[in-house]
């Protein structure tokens, strides 16, 4: 565990596995890295693949972050462009991505700068 002094804020951040958990603000955030396989695209017809590798980082990140029904899901435009950068037919088979939960925010999928 990291604990560093800013002003009267004391950030924390702990790391384990991928899965960080830091202070932004005053309100604590729930990070973590994942790497999101997008076979299931490649199991429809070509014109809906780049359509159903949207779908399925949905439903990776909702069922790996533990969504609950009150929660939305914000999946960042970069994450987009990946998706669609070689044509809706050739989506990414994998992509890496890092997903942020916040106290009264939607949960955001960032596209991993590596």
């Amino acid at each position: 565990m990291l604990c560093v002094l800013v002003g009267e804020l004391i950030l924390t951040l702990s790391v384990t596995c991928g899965d960080a958990r830091s202070y932004r603000g005053d309100l604590l955030a729930e990070v973590k890295e994942i790497t999101i396989p997008l076979r299931a695209a490649w199991n429809v017809p070509r014109t809906y693949r780049a359509k159903r590798a949207m779908a399925e980082i949905k439903i990776h990140v909702s069922r790996h972050m533990k969504k609950t029904e009150d929660e939305d899901i914000w999946i960042d435009e970069s994450v987009n462009h990946a998706i669609w950068s070689r044509g809706m037919q050739r989506p990414p088979r994998k992509i890496r991505v890092i997903c942020t939960r916040e106290e009264g925010f939607p949960l955001e999928v960032k596209l991993l700068e590596e």
